[in-house]
């Protein structure tokens, strides 16, 4: 019989730098608007207030929270086969 590694950080979100992924592309987008409008320390400054304000949003809720209002808000993506529509808020029995 073989040992088979199994991998014990399977759920760790991705990683950018420091910055977890969702935190990371909000702050990019603002440092690239800043570059491209002429306004780096502004677009910094920004963008630190906003990971701040992510990250203190995000540890007082559950994992998946800003998904879930995202897509209750109509923000979703496709869905799935079983996703409904956002804007039905009641299912009643054929």
């Amino acid at each position: 019989m073989s040992d088979h590694r199994i991998p014990t950080l399977v759920d760790l979100p991705t990683q950018f730098l420091f910055l977890r992924a969702d935190e990371a592309a909000p702050a990019l987008c603002l440092i690239g608007a800043g570059v491209a409008f002429n306004f780096l320390i502004l677009s910094l400054l920004a963008s630190i207030v906003l990971v701040w304000v992510t990250r203190k949003y995000r540890n007082a809720r559950p994992d998946g929270y800003l998904l879930h209002r995202l897509w209750w808000l109509g923000f979703g993506g496709a869905g799935g086969r079983f996703a409904r529509h956002w804007s039905v808020r009641a299912i009643y029995p054929a």
